[in-house]
């Protein structure tokens, strides 16, 4: 998908990309976009990703090296880099990222999670978000709703709204 972007011109070298994925799958995502697109992406640990926020912060910028980014869910959803992004969310104008994956998405589908939150936060800062799971059938109506509203909050607004957009494919699917 990435590299349909790159090529429809929607992704350009300059894009500031964020892959958010279990801690355990970061070195994967790494390698795996290295060897088979030609990408270097930085993985962060603690120190590298206070530094991103913080020069985003201070100065509006990435820096150098961190454009292309993997990033554990579990670090990112810690409160002080919550904190961050939600003051570099406050004072932006236009997204921080054009293209923000999350990879085991079904980690985000409690509403009562720091995960939740964090998955709607990075949707609201990017232009585009790609969520991937192995696992969306197995979830209830609510868990795969609390997904899609972090996708796109305006077509999906509450469970209702989602339930009855769901309901033919329901019958279909029969």
């Amino acid at each position: 998908i990435m590299k349909e972007l790159f090529a429809r011109g929607r992704l350009d070298y300059r894009s500031p990309i964020l892959i958010v994925c279990p801690v355990s799958l970061g070195s994967k995502w790494i390698k795996e976009m290295k060897e088979r697109f030609g990408l270097y992406f930085h993985l962060h640990d603690g120190d590298s990703l206070r530094h991103m926020l913080q020069t985003i912060l201070k100065e509006g910028i990435f820096p150098q090296g961190y454009l292309l980014s993997v990033v554990g869910l579990q670090l990112l959803r810690r409160e002080d880099y919550l904190n961050m992004l939600r003051n570099i969310d406050s004072r932006r104008s236009e997204p921080l990222f054009e293209l923000v994956v999350i990879d085991e998405a079904h980690h985000m589908r409690n509403s009562e999670t720091d995960s939740n939150e964090l998955g709607t936060m990075l949707s609201s800062m990017s232009e585009m978000m790609l969520m991937l799971s192995a696992t969306p059938l197995n979830l209830r109506n609510e868990d795969l709703f609390n997904q899609m509203h972090i996708l796109n909050p305006a077509a999906f607004p509450d469970l209702t709204t989602f339930e009855t957009l769901q309901s033919p494919v329901i019958k279909l699917n029969r």
